[in-house]
C-alpha cells in the first residue's frame, strides 16, 4: 500500500488544468481606460502610457476596468472587444491597453446603458504581433447552481504594469440583486436585469473582466458596484441566451430594445393570494394596480385588480421581476401571464405582445440601423410616448411603426415622408412591426401608397434609377 505522502492532493488534477486556462483566458483579457475626450486620440494613448510607466504629474484615467476579446481579424487588423458600457462612453475617449504594452484608442461600435454592456474595436498597427493574443470562447449560461467553480479575471493595473491579467478562484455564490440593488426610479424605469454574485472580492478596477467556467468558457463579466466592496462578493453579468443575443447586437452596432408591457404593478397582499390555489402561488404574485387604455395588454383583456402570478413560467414577486422578464424578450414577441381575476380561483393564461421599452439614455452609442432602407425610408417598433403634464403619469401606446430616418431627396422625401412619421398601413394591409412594414412594401413594385396617422394616404412613387435609397 502506497504511503499517503506519495498520493496525489486531491486538488493536484484541479490545480494541473488551471494553470494552463488561466494562460488562455487571460491572453484574452486587456484593460479598458477613460480618458478625457479629446479631438486627437493620441493625446489619450500617450496619457494612459505616461500613466501606466508612473511618470510623475500624469493624472489617473477617468475609469479604468478591463475587457475580453471577442474576435480576431489578423487580415483586417483589427480586434473586437466586449467590456462595460460604463468604460465606453461618448463623452470620454475610450483606450485599450493589451498585456504586452501596445496602447490604442478605440472605436465604439456600440454600448449600452440598460445592460451595461459595450462593444468595442480597434485596429492594430501592421507589425502588431497576434501571436500571444486569444480570443475568449463564450458560451451560454444557464443558471449554474451556487457552489459552481469559476475564475475571475482582471485588473488593469496588473495588465498594464506587470503584463498579465489577475485570477482568482471561485464560485457562484448566489443568483439575483440583492434586496434593496435595485434603486427606486420613476415609472417606466429601465428593466433591472438578472444578475449574479461570486465569492471573490474584486481587484481595483475589475469591472469589465471575464468569469470563466473550467472548460475556460466566458460565462460571465464581472462589474464594479458598491456592494463588491463592502465585502460581498463581487457582482456579475451572466451571459445567458438572452444576453448572448445583447451582445450578438453590439458587435453589429446596433441598438438594443427592450420589451415593455406598460403596466405597474405591487406585491400581492397575502389575503389577496387566500383565493388563489396553492399550487399557483408558491412564488407569490403581484397585483396590477394600472394599464393604460389602449394598449396590448388592455387588447388582451387584462385589468387593474388582476394578480399575475408567472410570466413565461417564471415567478413574479415585484415590479422589477415582472420588467426584467418582459425586458429581455424583444419587442413585438408575445409574453404568457398566468392571471386570476380577484376573488377567482380559475386562471387565465392570456399572451400579451410587447411593445418596445422608452428607455432614453444619453450615454448609449449606436452605430448601426438594425433596419434597412426602402425607398430612402427606414422604421422601426414606435416605443409609448410618456404623458406628464396635467395629472399623474400616463402611457400612450402608438400604432404602426415608427419612421426613423429618411434620405434627403429619396422617393420617401419627396412624397412628404418625416422622422418621427407613424405608418398603419400599406395598401389595405395593417402593419404591426417593422417586420410586417418590409414583407407588405416588398410586394409593391410600383408606386406604394402609405396610410400614416393624422395625415392619411401617402403615396410613395417607385424611385428613379439614380434615385438615393440608401
Amino acid at each position: 500500500m502506497p504511503s499517503l505522502a506519495a498520493e496525489k492532493p486531491p486538488l493536484g488534477d484541479l490545480q494541473t488544468a488551471l494553470i494552463p486556462l488561466i494562460s488562455r483566458s487571460a491572453a484574452a483579457c486587456v484593460a479598458v481606460y477613460q480618458a478625457p475626450l479629446s479631438p486627437d486620440a493620441n493625446a489619450a494613448v500617450d496619457q494612459l502610457n505616461g500613466w501606466a510607466s508612473q511618470q510623475p504629474g500624469v493624472p489617473l484615467p477617468l475609469q479604468l476596468g478591463c475587457g475580453t476579446i471577442l474576435e480576431v481579424d489578423p487580415p483586417q487588423r483589427r480586434l473586437t472587444i466586449l467590456t462595460l458600457a460604463s468604460l465606453a462612453t461618448p463623452n470620454a475617449t475610450t483606450v485599450i491597453r493589451f498585456p504586452e504594452g501596445t496602447t490604442l484608442a478605440a472605436r465604439i461600435l456600440a454600448s449600452d446603458p440598460v445592460s451595461n454592456l459595450a462593444v468595442v474595436e480597434v485596429t492594430v498597427p501592421e507589425l502588431f504581433d497576434f501571436t500571444d493574443v486569444r480570443r475568449l470562447a463564450v458560451g451560454s449560461m444557464h443558471r449554474e447552481p451556487a457552489g459552481t467553480l469559476i475564475v475571475a479575471l482582471g485588473d488593469p493595473l496588473a495588465i498594464t504594469r506587470e503584463h498579465a491579467a489577475a485570477a482568482k478562484l471561485g464560485i457562484i455564490s448566489r443568483w439575483g440583486r440583492d434586496i434593496g440593488s435595485v434603486v427606486s426610479a420613476p415609472f417606466p424605469a429601465p428593466p433591472a436585469l438578472p444578475q449574479f454574485r461570486i465569492d471573490t472580492l474584486p481587484d481595483p478596477g475589475v469591472g469589465g473582466g471575464p468569469i470563466v467556467d473550467l472548460h475556460g468558457t466566458m460565462i460571465g463579466v464581472s462589474l464594479n458596484d458598491p456592494a463588491s466592496v463592502q465585502g460581498q462578493g463581487t457582482a456579475a453579468i451572466p451571459l445567458t441566451p438572452a444576453f448572448l443575443q445583447i451582445v450578438t447586437g453590439l458587435q453589429a452596432g446596433y441598438e438594443i430594445e427592450y420589451g415593455f408591457l406598460g403596466i405597474t404593478v405591487v406585491p400581492a397582499p397575502a389575503e389577496a393570494l387566500l383565493h388563489i390555489p396553492e399550487q399557483h402561488r408558491q412564488g407569490g404574485g403581484v397585483l396590477v394596480t394600472y394599464v393604460p387604455p389602449p394598449s396590448p395588454s388592455a387588447t388582451a383583456e387584462l385589468h387593474a385588480g388582476d394578480i399575475i402570478t408567472e410570466a413565461n413560467g417564471h415567478p413574479v414577486r415585484n415590479q422589477a421581476a415582472l420588467d426584467a422578464i418582459a425586458g429581455l424578450q424583444p419587442p413585438g414577441t408575445e409574453i404568457e401571464l398566468s392571471t386570476f381575476r380577484p376573488n377567482s380561483a380559475t386562471p387565465r393564461n392570456i399572451k400579451v405582445k410587447l411593445a418596445k421599452h422608452p428607455v432614453e439614455s444619453k450615454s448609449r452609442v449606436v452605430t448601426a440601423p438594425r433596419q434597412p432602407l426602402w425607398r430612402g425610408v427606414r422604421v422601426g417598433f414606435p416605443a409609448p410616448l410618456i404623458v406628464t403634464t396635467g395629472g399623474p403619469l400616463t402611457l400612450l401606446f402608438l400604432d404602426g411603426v415608427t419612421v426613423t430616418d429618411v434620405v434627403a431627396d429619396s422617393a420617401a422625401a419627396i412624397a412628404g415622408i418625416k422622422s418621427g412619421d407613424q405608418i398603419i398601413k400599406v395598401g389595405e394591409q395593417p402593419i404591426d412591426s417593422p417586420q410586417a412594414f418590409y414583407d407588405a412594401v416588398a410586394s409593391w413594385s410600383a408606386s406604394a401608397p402609405l396610410t400614416l396617422v393624422g395625415r392619411g394616404e401617402v403615396v410613395i412613387p417607385e424611385p428613379e434609377a439614380d434615385a438615393p435609397n440608401r
